[in-house]
């Protein structure tokens, strides 16, 4: 029985990555209907720590800033094994999800959202990130004359950098500031903050992300960052609550979700432009996006973000890999490739130095063990 093995962190081992339980909102929906489809096909569908190292014949890295020693151990144990890394986070997140970088990696598929890294790498395959799949009959009808306002859910995060959004996550905050009774912000983090804004507004943790933003007419939704073709959950936990998102992201978002479906924020000059088109919504309009919404989960395009999408996808990559002739390539090879992107890149690692200190620390380690 051939054997696929899954890096992850430590709260996902012992095969608790396909336990739909074992993170909240459903967000391991997509590896559970994974790994249904990999056993299906008489295949073995284990979290690396669960399973024989020698054994695995196909190796799924979901992290590599953290898994880069699990990564060198399978190889120097099993020369043949085929690597597939799959890149959900932007490069304002990871700076090796650079298309560059990324293309000089030493792995046999690269899965990844970005459509511009995909024509140019031979190696990569588009794949979004797999959210939750919606149904009408799931999404809550609470009346418009019941909802509250306006709502964010955001951890509190901040990095400053030219792609990000985390700074104009604050501007609205701020915005709001003077309308506390029309503004609620959930998240983590925010217990400690002074910022002005926060206080008046902050309400605490947030468990499940559908309870909270169903019993709001709209919710603030940005990306961390504006990179092309970069949509996350926060846009579709909003339809999944019935909830309009206020967007702002992917500066392309309309050639994968219509405008109908949600508000976009380049559309006003100003927060008092898009405030006063909020508050004087009618009815029958903010029901219009709704139904937008519901339309749009019934197109074949919805199907491409859906975790069910995501599983059809990465077992295909999967089955094909299995398909392809088997190939030796020694730890030394793997050690050489990420070796020289690290020295090709001198600026950006150190300018990125605390979200590449395990992924760098790791490569020394490995060295020092041949």
């Amino acid at each position: 029985m051939k054997q696929i093995a899954f890096t992850v962190p430590k709260p996902f081992q012992n095969n608790r990555l396909f336990d739909i339980d074992a993170a909240r909102d459903r967000s391991l929906e997509r590896f559970v209907l994974l790994k249904k489809i990999l056993e299906s096909h008489g295949l073995r569908c284990t979290t690396f720590d669960a399973c024989s190292i020698t054994a695995i014949d196909i190796l799924v890295i979901l992290d590599i800033h953290l898994h880069l020693r699990q990564i060198f151990k399978a190889i120097k144990y099993n020369p043949s094994i085929k690597l597939i890394y799959i890149a959900t986070e932007p490069p304002l997140i990871y700076c090796l999800h650079d298309n560059n970088i990324l293309g000089a990696m030493p792995f046999d598929r690269v899965l990844y959202w970005n459509d511009d890294y995909v024509k140019q790498y031979a190696i990569g395959v588009k794949c979004n990130i797999g959210q939750p799949i919606i149904s009408q009959n799931t999404i809550p009808n609470i009346p418009f004359n019941k909802k509250k306002f306006l709502v964010a859910i955001y951890s509190n995060k901040l990095i400053k950098h030219k792609m990000g959004l985390y700074e104009e996550r604050l501007t609205a905050f701020d915005f709001f500031y003077h309308k506390p009774e029309e503004f609620d912000l959930y998240g983590r983090g925010w217990e400690n903050s002074k910022r002005p804004s926060v206080l008046a507004s902050y309400k605490g943790k947030c468990i499940c992300k559908k309870d909270v933003l169903k019993n709001y007419k709209f919710a603030l939704c940005y990306e961390n960052s504006r990179y092309p073709y970069y949509i996350t959950e926060k846009i579709f936990d909003c339809f999944a609550a019935g909830t309009v998102p206020i967007y702002l992201g992917a500066p392309n978002i309309q050639n994968f979700i219509p405008k109908s479906c949600f508000i976009d924020l380049r559309d006003f000059k100003d927060y008092d432009e898009l405030y006063h088109y909020l508050i004087s919504m009618k009815e029958s309009v903010y029901n219009s996006y709704l139904q937008a919404v519901k339309d749009f989960i019934q197109s074949p395009i919805y199907h491409q973000f859906t975790s069910q999408g995501f599983a059809e996808l990465v077992s295909n990559q999967i089955f094909t890999l299995l398909n392809e002739p088997k190939h030796s390539r020694s730890l030394s090879y793997y050690l050489h490739a990420f070796s020289k992107i690290v020295l090709s890149n001198p600026v950006l690692f150190l300018k990125n130095f605390r979200s590449c200190r395990q992924f760098l620390i790791d490569l020394i380690i490995s060295w020092k063990s041949i």
